[in-house]
C-alpha cells in the first residue's frame, strides 16, 4: 500500500543522499549513500548530476538520450542512480536516471539537479515568489512511485 510523505522545503534546494549502486540497507540507514545539495528544477527536462560524481563512481549507463535545447541539441547518457530523500517520517529511496553536467569553475552549492523526470511522481505547492514549498511524495514499500 502506497502512501504519502511531504517534505517542507526553505528553498529551492534540498540535502539528498546519492549512490550510484543500490545501497546496503544498515542500522539506522543505509550505506554507499554520498550526501549532496540537490538543485528542484521545474524548467529541467531530465535529472542531471556532477559530472565529477559520475567519474568517481563509474555508474552503469541506462540509455543514450536526444536533449533538444534552444541554441542546439546533444546526445545525453542517462546513469543509473539512487536517490535517498529525508524527511521526517522516513528516508525515501527513488532509483533513477541522470545525465551528466559539468559544474567545474562554478560557484553553485548544488551538485544535482532533480529536474521533471523526478517531478513527475510528485505534487508540490509553488509560489511564484518563494518558489516550490513543499514536495508531496508518493511512497510504496519498494520505493517512490
Amino acid at each position: 500500500m502506497a502512501e504519502r510523505q511531504t517534505i517542507h522545503l526553505m528553498d529551492s534546494c534540498i540535502e539528498i543522499g546519492v549512490s550510484f549502486q543500490p545501497p546496503t540497507q544498515v542500522q539506522g540507514g543505509a550505506a554507499g549513500i554520498t550526501k549532496v545539495k540537490a538543485l528542484i528544477d521545474t524548467g529541467s527536462q531530465w535529472n542531471l548530476i556532477d559530472e565529477d560524481l559520475i567519474k568517481a563512481h563509474n555508474p552503469p549507463v541506462l540509455e543514450r538520450l536526444m536533449n533538444h535545447g534552444v541554441a542546439r541539441s546533444a546526445i545525453m547518457t542517462n546513469h543509473r542512480v539512487w536517490f535517498m530523500l529525508y524527511s521526517g517520517v522516513g528516508n525515501m529511496l527513488h532509483e533513477t536516471g541522470a545525465g551528466g553536467i559539468n559544474l567545474s569553475g562554478r560557484m553553485s552549492p548544488w551538485r544535482v539537479i532533480l529536474g521533471r523526470k523526478f517531478l513527475q511522481g510528485a505534487r508540490f505547492t509553488y509560489d511564484s515568489t518563494a518558489g516550490i514549498g513543499e514536495l508531496e511524495i508518493l511512497v510504496s514499500p519498494q520505493g517512490f512511485v
